[in-house]
């Protein structure tokens, strides 16, 4: 993987800022901590390709409620590769696009 560039190396101070922005957001308790815990998906894809493949549709459903009052969210796709509707596999194999219906916040 590390031969072929497939790796990219982050710094930490590449994946820092985020967790402060969420915090000054006054979140419910629970709430911030759900998205706390998956906060490194967010930060990672930030630094790369700023696309997130997961599962998570309660995560990806609070960080697209939070997404007007972070702007840097709405610059991440999140494909959940399960349901046929999201078509996440074909998406995959054509490239992964960061296709605006795809983005966090779209709708």
């Amino acid at each position: 993987m590390y031969s072929k560039r497939k790796v990219a190396q982050l710094s930490d101070a590449e994946l820092g800022s985020l967790v402060a922005e969420v915090e000054t957001l006054e979140l419910p308790v629970a709430i911030e901590a759900a998205v706390l815990k998956d906060l490194h998906l967010v930060e990672t894809a930030m630094a790369a390709d700023h696309a997130i493949v997961s599962i998570d549709e309660k995560v990806r459903g609070l960080l697209g409620r939070m997404a007007p009052k972070v702007p840097a969210l709405r610059n991440l796709v999140w494909v959940n590769p399960v349901p046929a509707e999201e078509d996440g596999l074909s998406w995959l194999r054509a490239g992964a696009r960061l296709e605006q219906p795809r983005r966090l916040g779209s709708g």
